[in-house]
């Protein structure tokens, strides 16, 4: 029966670098990597990653995270009807003369989505960007531990 090609590339690979003079490391590495083992140790927890804080500080941040984004989703919110204008394309038809006819589609098309997203509501419209981004940030964390899970096995 053949091998199948990845293994014997891996068979090739394994027997040219067997081939190889062992190489010895510098003097200098051993104490380089100590140091940055002990300077990572000596850290203080809020210098560390949130995963390795005190269980009861990360209980702790998780309302001051979502605190913090209910409020730039707040602040966004305002924002918007502060600053931006409802347009009216209608008013634009006069300058256009003859293309008026494909502008007067589009701006009833214009002036449609804009009743449909008067309509919906602000809380809707904010929760289809939360949804979305919930999910990205679900998906990213159950793939850390899926990847921890995985290297943890290993070893």
């Amino acid at each position: 029966m053949e091998k199948p090609p990845q293994q014997t590339l891996e068979e090739l690979i394994h027997r040219e670098l067997s081939k190889l003079p062992v190489r010895p490391a510098p003097e200098t590495l051993l104490p380089r990597i100590l140091a940055l083992i002990q300077a990572q140790e000596r850290r203080r927890w809020w210098q560390r990653p949130w995963t390795q804080w005190p269980l009861n500080l990360q209980l702790a941040a998780v309302p001051v995270m979502l605190a913090s984004v209910m409020g730039a989703l707040f602040a966004v919110s305002f924002l918007y009807h502060w600053a931006v204008p409802t347009p009216d394309f209608s008013r634009m038809t006069s300058s256009l003369g003859p293309y008026s006819a494909i502008w007067d589609v589009v701006s009833a098309l214009g002036n449609a989505v804009l009743v449909i997203g008067t309509a919906v509501g602000e809380q809707w419209l904010l929760l289809s960007l939360v949804v979305p981004l919930a999910m990205y940030l679900a998906c990213v964390g159950l793939g850390t531990l899926a990847y921890r899970m995985a290297v943890q096995a290993r070893r």
